[in-house]
């Protein structure tokens, strides 16, 4: 059985209430594909370095009480 052959497998066991949200990946998924292809120096999520970054500090929310810093 082919990749393709399982995946259709899988497809046709999940409830219709899930396709729209499976071709909602499977064009996001693409599109991203299409995008590296175009642009090939944008970098890919696992080859972000921020990613790793990204939650590592709890500051809460940056953006609270910043009228008060900028209109003072």
């Amino acid at each position: 059985m082919t990749l393709q052959d399982q995946i259709i497998q899988e497809i046709e066991q999940v409830p219709d209430s899930l396709l729209e949200e499976i071709l909602d990946f499977i064009l996001f998924t693409k599109g991203r594909r299409q995008l590296h292809m175009i642009h090939p120096t944008v970098p890919d999520r696992a080859d972000d370095p921020l990613v790793d970054f990204v939650g590592a500090v709890n500051a809460g929310n940056l953006a609270q009480g910043i009228d008060e810093t900028l209109y003072e």
